[in-house]
């Protein structure tokens, strides 16, 4: 009796043995399962990290190249522009008389005039003709002024230098605007 109790106590050990080594064999599948799931997470980030890297890298790639092509476009036009600068100078130079005058060295300062290029003023247009009328008047221009309406009313003069001998009674003058200050003076 004492012998089959053995056996049976053995039996019962055993199948704890073999559930426990079952448990032991699943808990390893499932902590294997758990860390393969966080290796390809963070692969997955790594992935993700590598391909906006790889992605910045080609932006700033393609950057560098449009500036590459911006500064020889940018080097093109400058030439093109001084090859018509020194194309309309030799046209100048040609459309000028020649003077009788000259010196033997071109680098001197005799022959300054025969380089300096005329600059024409082109004729005012209407707008510029056309001004607004006003109680103002500049003290420098008397096409410009304008009468009084009232009698009682002054006159505003704005002038630059003012000439002390020229005021009237009852005008007003602005003497000088240095830095955005104005001085105003009342001659009575």
């Amino acid at each position: 009796m004492i012998s089959e109790n053995r056996d049976i106590l053995v039996e019962r050990l055993e199948h704890k043995l073999v559930a426990k080594e079952r448990e032991i064999n699943e808990l390893r599948d499932s902590i294997k399962e758990s860390i393969v799931e966080e290796l390809r997470e963070g692969m997955k980030e790594d992935l993700d990290f590598d391909k906006r890297i790889s992605v910045l890298e080609n932006k700033l790639r393609d950057i560098s190249l449009s500036y590459d092509g911006v500064m020889k476009e940018l080097l093109d036009q400058k030439t093109i522009i001084q090859d018509l600068k020194n194309k309309y100078l030799k046209d100048d130079k040609v459309d000028q008389a020649p003077s009788t005058t000259r010196s033997k060295n071109p680098g001197t300062l005799t022959d300054w005039h025969d380089n300096v290029q005329v600059h024409r003023e082109e004729p005012p247009t209407e707008e510029e003709k056309v001004k607004p009328s006003s109680r103002f008047i500049i003290a420098e221009s008397d096409e410009d002024r304008v009468p009084l309406r009232k009698k009682d009313e002054k006159d505003i003069i704005i002038a630059k230098n003012p000439d002390p001998g020229s005021t009237r009674k009852g005008e007003v003058v602005v003497e000088a605007r240095e830095d955005e200050d104005v001085v105003i003076e009342y001659k009575k």
